[in-house]
């Protein structure tokens, strides 16, 4: 059962076309791409690294 779930899920996530066009999949609340997300991700982790 949970391969047959997990392969619907896995199906359902390459047929959205999500993964295609980073830059326009809206990420959170706030509306970030997954770039955007991302970028910003980095940017507080090398902050706080300096």
């Amino acid at each position: 059962m949970a391969t047959l779930v997990g392969q619907g899920l896995e199906a359902t996530f390459v047929t959205s076309g999500a993964y295609t066009n980073y830059a326009k999949l809206t990420l959170d609340n706030s509306g970030r791409s997954a770039l955007q997300w991302l970028a910003d991700w980095f940017g507080l982790h090398i902050q706080r690294a300096t």
